[in-house]
């Protein structure tokens, strides 16, 4: 209408103009009233506005459903670094950006873990301590049993779930904190009767608990471990199994082959990735012998069921990114201080002294480092699952 407007009211004074050299009856001042009318109507831009920005506005409030499992917050970096009075404290990098801040309010030990599950990335000692990384607070404190020794933590819909190397069993608390349940492991245990759940992940069989079977008594290491759990209600354990080799850590991942098991180095023996294939229940063999290699650091790729692994080698420390069958498919040349390693796309993160640098996971190419100004504990990384976009229509049939 507006297009039509614009093409016809030229015309109308062209017409008037016209008369206007014979006609002085009054025609011009009705021509010019309706000119005058003709510019003030705007109804079809109220129109429009009002329309168009009620459903826009609808649409942009209609936000995607919470996912069942896993971490749902922003990527965030966590670094525990030293607070120079005996403790820890916590830095999160934006891992768009680069820039770090200090969560305020937090003094943990310096072999806290850390981790991503729910709304929150933990930090684990004597208590789980949930922060808020888009606020940059404490959300959350969960008081732990004495002893639990929190090595990993896991959100299954509606509950939290925390596994450690002090306790036979998994813990849940609900999205208010409140104790939600526990699943015995002890059936699954090495001698010492606790199985040292190392971590929790989602791969082809469902939800699956890493085990560690370390002897805390003695310091013997019996074979590594899967527990496949259900995680609905107050929970159960479903089934299980073991591989070959012992000393699984914190960073194994689901892939379609099954659990890629990371085994650190114990005694003489070196570092491992080795399958457990969660539909025998068995090993699926050993894919990566790191042996002869001096073992730095490993850390998980995130979402895509590959891990990253560092070695030293005359003086030289590389990171190899592996895939479920042992191959690697990129190698970077860092100066990774320790186990100090995290994937927070685009970047592998690597700490280095008193800096975390990243490097750009398919060129390799170093970016700025971030000045953490004190000596690094550890590191992990927050990744959010990748979500299809909610359009507000429905899916195909």
């Amino acid at each position: 209408m507006p297009c039509t407007k614009l093409l016809i009211l030229p015309l109308l004074l062209v017409l008037a103009c016209d008369g206007e050299s014979t006609d002085t009856s009054g025609k011009d001042t009705a021509d010019t009233a309706a000119d005058t009318a003709d510019t003030a109507d705007t109804s079809d831009t109220g129109t429009d506005t009002g329309t168009d920005t009620g459903t826009e506005t609808g649409d942009t409030a209609d936000n995607p459903p919470i996912p069942e499992s896993g971490y749902f917050g922003p990527p965030v970096v966590l670094v525990l670094a030293d607070d120079g009075a005996g403790g820890a404290e916590v830095h999160l990098i934006d891992p768009t950006t680069g820039v770090a801040s200090v969560v305020t309010g937090v003094t943990a030990s310096p072999t806290a873990t850390l981790g991503c599950a729910g709304k929150y990335a933990w930090v684990m000692s004597d208590a789980a301590i949930g922060i808020n990384p888009r606020e940059k607070a404490v959300a959350q404190t969960l008081a732990l049993d004495s002893g639990f020794a929190p090595q990993a933590v896991f959100y299954q819909s509606p509950n939290l779930w925390f596994g450690g190397t002090g306790s036979a069993s998994i813990v849940a608390f609900d999205e208010a904190g409140a104790a939600a349940g526990s699943v015995d492991l002890s059936s699954v245990a090495d001698a010492d009767g606790k199985p040292d759940v190392m971590g929790f992940l989602t791969g082809s069989a469902g939800v699956s608990a890493v085990l560690a079977r370390v002897n805390r008594t003695s310091g013997a290491y019996e074979a590594s471990g899967v527990a496949v759990l259900d995680l609905t209600g107050t929970g159960s354990l479903s089934s299980s199994g073991v591989v070959t080799g012992g000393n699984a850590g914190r960073d194994s991942v689901g892939t379609p082959l099954g659990v890629l098991m990371a085994l650190e180095p114990h005694g003489g023996t070196g570092a491992t990735l080795e399958i457990f294939d969660t539909s025998t229940l068995a090993s699926g063999g050993v894919v990566l012998d790191l042996s002869g290699a001096t073992f730095v650091g490993m850390t998980s790729g995130g979402n895509d069921g590959t891990i990253w692994i560092a070695t030293k080698a005359g003086g030289i420390v590389t990171v190899d990114h592996y895939i479920a069958d042992g191959t690697s498919i990129g190698t970077i040349t860092t100066a990774t201080s320790g186990d100090l390693l995290a994937v927070g796309p685009p970047n592998l993160w690597s700490g280095e002294g008193t800096s975390v640098l990243p490097y750009d996971m398919t060129t390799g190419v170093s970016g700025t480092a971030v000045d953490i100004g004190s000596t690094i504990y550890s590191m992990a990384a927050c990744q959010p699952p990748p979500m299809i976009p909610d359009t507000g229509e429905e899916p195909p049939a």
